[in-house]
């Protein structure tokens, strides 16, 4: 599901997850869980050189999901100023 959010899926392979994930609630929640995990894990700089970039291209691509990154970078920082 990551090379998903990273754009690294062959496009009837990317068909295919959406149809899935549109009619099954708990791989569309799965899906869900997999983005936060992958927006967590660039804010912290746990991905590596090639799934950095391919997540800067293609996923804050998207105006909605740059704002859900932000979002949680700002979140992420407001919380770590509590001790």
């Amino acid at each position: 599901m990551v090379k998903y959010f990273l754009g690294n899926l062959p496009p009837a392979e990317e068909r295919q997850l959406e149809e899935l994930f549109f009619a099954d609630d708990r791989l569309f929640d799965c899906l869900q869980a997999t983005k936060e995990k992958l927006v967590d894990d660039y804010l912290h700089e746990r991905l590596n050189q090639e799934d950095r970039a391919l997540f800067e291209r293609n996923f804050l691509g998207s105006p909605p999901q740059r704002e859900q990154v932000e979002f949680a970078r700002a979140l992420m920082n407001k919380l770590s100023q509590f001790p």
